[in-house]
């Protein structure tokens, strides 16, 4: 019995040591995990004022757009004589080409930005879930390590443990 008695205290000294390192990794991942939530909270906002400002240049080229547009359209109504393709009228096109091929740009970035927005923020609510998780564990951990003795009550049940994923 003696025997079984200081084995039974050797294992459950290596077992709360194992448990006090285990809440050591807990905090230490969960201090990282909130590390770079705050990282996706900056980059998600950056991104947010980025698109933002995309979204009024590209809604400011509309003008330049409409002049050029509007010069072309009023040099097509020249008559006889006047109606000559001309360096301007070629600078003009050129111009409407180069405001059309900016515009398609700044498009493609924003449809890049607005998806790049979303997997931010799908990432920030998977980091936000596994904090959650660390939380959970960590309170499981430290009342095992801290609470439960040989004479504790109701070892054999703790409540919340169903939530954990079955995978």
């Amino acid at each position: 019995m003696q025997d079984k008695d200081q084995l039974t205290r050797r294992t459950q000294e290596t077992t709360s040591k194992y448990i006090g390192e285990r809440l050591n990794d807990i905090s230490f991942w969960r201090a990282e995990l909130n590390h770079e939530i705050d990282n996706m909270v900056s980059e998600i906002m950056a991104l947010t004022e980025v698109k933002r400002r995309l979204e009024r240049v590209l809604q400011e080229t509309e003008g330049p757009l409409q002049v050029s547009q509007e010069c072309l359209y009023h040099r097509e109504k020249r008559m006889s004589i006047d109606l000559v393709h001309d360096d301007v009228e070629k600078d003009l096109i050129r111009e409407l080409e180069t405001i059309k091929s900016c515009q398609e740009k700044m498009r493609r970035h924003l449809d890049r930005a607005i998806a790049q927005l979303a997997s931010n923020r799908a990432v920030q609510h998977e980091l936000e879930r596994y904090v959650s998780d660390k939380v959970t564990a960590q309170r499981i951990d430290h009342h095992l390590s801290h609470h439960l003795r040989n004479a504790s009550d109701g070892i054999s049940y703790y409540r919340g443990i169903e939530r954990l994923d079955p995978s």
